[in-house]
């Protein structure tokens, strides 16, 4: 029955196996004695009935320490794997903008400069870090005014 749902892992270390062995054999102790005291307990699942008992007793004795973690400042992934184990509702976080990586040239002082070969227009062309806040195209000082964002003169 042990070796049903174990918890081994494959290491080298002793400690952690006879870890392993005595959590294995407090699981099944736990639920002998928790399906004697409570016969009538998920009787419609009784394949299923020792899995959902460790399944449970796991999330029972790990609940307090997911309840007393933080998750301000959190992967949006892991906050929502944190809320589903605690039943709360999913957290939903503004998309991000990302701003491009490195210096990219001005969308604007490259359509200004069409015509003129992509090498003139590369030397014409004012280098930016700022992406309009509307349409998400990199632009320079000259095209766009900032107020709290960057907003292109287009798009103004």
């Amino acid at each position: 029955m042990r070796d049903i749902y174990p918890t081994k892992l494959k290491t080298r270390h002793w400690p952690q196996v006879v870890f392993f062995t005595v959590l294995d054999v407090a699981a099944v102790n736990a639920f002998l004695i928790w399906m004697a005291t409570h016969p009538n307990w998920q009787s419609n699942q009784a394949a299923r009935r020792r899995r959902m008992f460790i399944k449970d007793i796991s999330m029972a004795l790990v609940r307090p320490h997911i309840k007393r973690r933080p998750t301000h400042g959190m992967h949006a992934a892991t906050a929502n794997a944190i809320g589903i184990a605690l039943q709360r509702p999913p957290v939903q976080q503004p998309p991000r903008v990302l701003a491009p990586q490195g210096w990219k040239l001005c969308t604007l002082c490259l359509q200004q400069s069409y015509g003129d070969g992509y090498t003139e227009a590369r030397k014409k062309g004012n280098k930016s870090k700022n992406t309009c806040n509307k349409c998400n195209e990199v632009v320079c000082g000259k095209h766009s005014t900032k107020t709290v964002v960057f907003t292109c003169h287009g798009c103004a």
